[in-house]
């Protein structure tokens, strides 16, 4: 009898290798957990690669650059800007400061890279032109 070798049908024959990657995490509900875990199963990649295919298709169906996305937040924190300006009357350099770490804090506790935490504030800083 020819000795045969033992394969695990359920094997994730797809690794990721040498990529540059970091762990973006999130609880997801129960059922799409196992639906995500039967999938992986059934198209033989793990989760993963499923998530990341995923998010990639989702990621060109937004139809927006990595530029438009942060000039909108910019805009976003300008807006904020002038209705703090509006509700005070003035801000002192004081405030303009705390605004900008508030700002960046906020970034940063949404692990936003800190290159993109430097490009927002940067475009900030030019568009209200005060802020120093």
């Amino acid at each position: 009898m020819e000795y045969m070798k033992k394969e695990n049908p359920f094997r994730n024959p797809y690794k990721i290798r040498g990529e540059n990657s970091k762990l973006v995490g999130g609880y997801i509900p129960l059922p799409l957990a196992d639906r995500l875990r039967l999938l992986s199963v059934y198209y033989e990649r793990s989760a993963q690669n499923l998530l990341r295919e995923i998010i990639e298709e989702w990621n060109k169906a937004i139809g927006k650059s990595e530029e438009e996305i942060i000039e909108t937040l910019v805009e976003r924190a300008v807006v904020e800007w002038q209705r703090r300006i509006l509700e005070s009357g003035t801000i002192s350099r004081r405030a303009q400061e705390d605004y900008i770490n508030e700002l960046s804090e906020t970034l940063a506790r949404k692990k936003v890279a800190s290159h993109h935490i430097d490009i927002i504030l940067g475009k900030l800083k030019l568009k209200v032109g005060s802020i120093e």
